[in-house]
């Protein structure tokens, strides 16, 4: 027989994980942002690659550039757009995988 709601016997995760971030940043020596709920909610989601994030958030080079290989087209109008390729290789901890 069940004699209460299954969710009142969770424990509060987001204080525990915001505090576990806040430790992880000071230990890391990177910053969060003023109101950290959104940086909280990332590391919470995405534990591993969230956090290889947020330590480099300032530093673009962490990341791959914007792909640039689009294809110029002309719309109904004549205007020339430039459409976004239908696949492309990402580099993830060193593995390439292709995207389409």
């Amino acid at each position: 027989m069940v004699t209460c709601r299954p969710a009142d016997l969770l424990s509060a995760e987001l204080d525990q994980l915001e505090n576990e971030l806040l430790t992880l940043a000071d230990e890391h020596a990177f910053e969060l942002a003023q109101t950290p709920i959104d940086d909280v909610l990332t590391y919470a989601l995405f534990p591993q690659i969230g956090l290889k994030f947020l330590k480099n958030r300032n530093n673009p080079t962490a990341f791959e550039p914007v792909p640039m290989g689009g294809v110029v087209q002309a719309d109904a109008k004549g205007a020339e757009q430039v459409a976004a390729p239908a696949a492309y290789s990402a580099r993830v901890d060193g593995r390439y995988t292709k995207l389409k």
